[in-house]
């Protein structure tokens, strides 16, 4: 029962706004439901309720799924164990400062990031806008349509 509040922990943290359906009737947010039930049997342990359940290990496992939640986080957790590349198979070392000769990088700007694609494609964008603006979305060619259909759900 104990890794039960680890899994519920590390739910709440990972997923804090989802939501989860007391008795499938009651939506509560899964932080709020982790912080409750965390209080529960905290105040149920602090108590020494005689109710024949043991509090302080739940307690106990939801701070074993912090922690490990923390430590998997930082990239330290067994994990870590399998995600090594196999032996037979290591990305070859270059040393790129004998090729090129070492060059200062500055801030990137916004604009500096867009590739021509990109441009070309908000000129469209813009064009097609003031369309819009002058005659209206109903005379718009059906190409049109959807060009705009597909940039909204890139830009999404």
């Amino acid at each position: 029962s104990g890794a039960v509040y680890g899994v519920l922990l590390a739910y709440g943290m990972l997923f804090p706004d989802r939501p989860i359906f007391v008795y499938f009737l009651l939506p509560i947010r899964a932080r709020y439901f982790v912080i409750l039930y965390i209080l529960i049997e905290l105040i149920s342990g602090v108590t020494g309720s005689q109710d024949g359940v043991a509090h302080f290990a739940h307690l106990g496992g939801a701070l074993v799924g912090f922690i490990y939640l923390m430590v998997d986080q930082r990239g330290l957790g067994f994990n870590r164990l399998f995600r090594k590349k196999p032996m037979f198979y290591q990305q070859p070392q270059y040393n790129y400062s004998a090729t090129r000769k070492q060059e200062e990088v500055g801030e990137a700007t916004y604009e500096d990031v867009h590739t021509d694609e990109t441009r070309v494609s908000q000129q469209r964008l813009d064009e097609i806008l003031d369309k819009i603006n002058q005659s209206g979305y109903q005379n718009l060619t059906e190409e049109e349509k959807r060009f705009l259909f597909e940039e909204s759900k890139r830009l999404n």
